[in-house]
């Protein structure tokens, strides 16, 4: 079969990563240092973030209005009290901190709406080294980390109308990332172009189909760069024949962060420090949302186990089917219902967070869920949850439901960066499990036996 499996009992759940300087250990079973190489050990980022809110500043101070999304997210933090006093309150307390960035990237509220107004009308994504300076692919995460880490900013963005706010800045960061302004990191100028002779060892572009050839850009896009496709034949299957059901592959280019040997539970205790995997919440118990009765859904995965993983920042970010079979269902949790800067307080701080939260976020941040129908009545229905992270939070799918697919089937794409994702197996499903945490999952690579 072409891996070494290993039997559900002796799959480790702790995480080993592979940054040297990462010493210090979250509760999640991570290390509090660039999980992926979204964002760079504190200090690493200031001088790139302190020339953002620089420019931020000197952009406000023109005539130019600010976005009409932006603006209104701002005129109801101001208008509505408790909101303003869960942010004012929230920037005070982060600002306080020790990992607090000197100077401060912004002091209150407005300036706070100052920088992400300039974030999402036009800044796209430099490359650097995850490995030395780590790669700031987030930069609303880089500048709200501290505000995330305080009790009053965590009241804030657990808010529901906050978060129904920052999808639709979101949406106006995807449209700029969508279009012909947001390729200027795309070329081979030293050291921050994606083709350039330091992002060749972790971006191979020899693999992937170039849309635009004669153009040194090579993508339309910034978005469209991040959702690359790979050649034919660069990822091939794991026994692709309809005879070799049983193999389950990986849907996604990714290290692998956590295997459940415990049975999950229809309902647990996910905001506690080993944030267990609770099924109702991760499903969302709201029928309107998936046209089904999505406690049902849960309930037939009670006792099965779970395999989490995590897409890194200069990785592959579509999805593909892990087995032959019918999307049986499909929905998405929104912003609104689901949150964007939610991170469990409990996990300590965190540099990259929401990083040390990805079991929490199963159950709490914008996702969209798959029930795929495996062709092996002995896998059934299995779930696929992709998990958005901050505002790595474009989950795009490309099937729909009744849709057949088969192993290796694009079925959707993270449209900007990557994230997190769940494969949720029913009781006695799984035989074997091929991978280990900490390990480099390969697309279409064998992940899994069934029974």
């Amino acid at each position: 079969m072409g891996q070494v499996c290993g039997s559900l009992d002796q799959v480790s759940t702790a995480v080993e990563q592979e940054d040297p300087r990462a010493s210090e250990r979250g509760a999640f079973g991570g290390r509090v240092s660039r999980i992926g190489g979204w964002l760079a050990v504190r200090g690493e980022t200031d001088n790139y973030l302190q020339g953002l809110a620089k420019d931020a500043k000197d952009a406000s101070r023109s005539s130019v209005a600010w976005n009409a999304k932006v603006q209104e997210f701002y005129e109801y933090a101001c208008a509505n009290a408790l909101v303003r006093m869960k942010l004012e309150q929230g920037i005070a307390e982060g600002n306080s901190l020790p990992q607090a960035a000197k100077p401060l990237y912004f002091e209150n509220m407005f300036e706070l709406f100052q920088i992400i107004n300039y974030v999402v009308t036009t800044v796209s994504p430099a490359f650097d080294n995850p490995n030395t300076d780590g790669l700031v692919g987030c930069p609303l995460n880089a500048f709200l980390d501290c505000l995330m880490f305080t009790p009053a900013g965590q009241d804030f963005f657990n808010t529901n109308k906050v978060n129904e706010h920052v999808k639709e800045i979101l949406t106006v960061w995807c449209q700029f990332l969508d279009s012909p302004a947001s390729t200027m990191y795309l070329n081979d100028r030293s050291p921050d172009g994606w083709y350039s002779k330091e992002a060749k060892p972790f971006i191979n572009m020899d693999d992937f189909i170039v849309e635009l050839p004669n153009d040194p850009a090579k993508y339309p896009s910034w978005n469209a760069f991040f959702t690359r496709k790979f050649k034919p034949g660069v990822r091939p299957v794991a026994a692709p024949e309809a005879w070799n059901n049983k193999i389950i592959t990986s849907g996604c280019e990714s290290k692998a962060l956590h295997v459940s040997l415990k049975p999950v539970k229809l309902q647990d205790t996910f905001w506690l420090k080993a944030q267990p995997y609770s099924l109702q919440d991760i499903f969302a118990l709201d029928a309107k949302l998936a046209g089904v009765d999505t406690k049902a859904l849960a309930e037939k995965f009670v006792g099965g186990c779970v395999y989490q993983a995590f897409l890194s920042a200069c990785s592959y970010h579509c999805w593909h089917s892990p087995v032959n079979g019918k999307i049986k269902h499909l929905y998405i949790v929104p912003g609104g219902i689901g949150t964007y800067y939610s991170e469990l307080l409990v996990a300590g701080f965190d540099p990259e967070g929401p990083d040390l939260s990805q079991g929490y976020l199963s159950a709490v941040a914008v996702r969209t869920i798959f029930i795929i129908e495996a062709d092996d009545p002995s896998i059934g229905d299995m779930a696929v949850v992709q998990i958005g992270m901050a505002e790595v939070s474009s989950c795009v799918a490309l099937v729909k439901q009744g849709d057949k697919v088969k192993k290796g089937d694009l079925i959707g794409e993270f449209k900007f960066g990557g994230s997190t994702f769940l494969n949720i197996f029913r009781k006695g499903v799984i035989k074997e499990f091929c991978v280990k945490p900490g390990d480099r999952v390969l697309l279409n690579t064998q992940l899994a036996i069934a029974n």
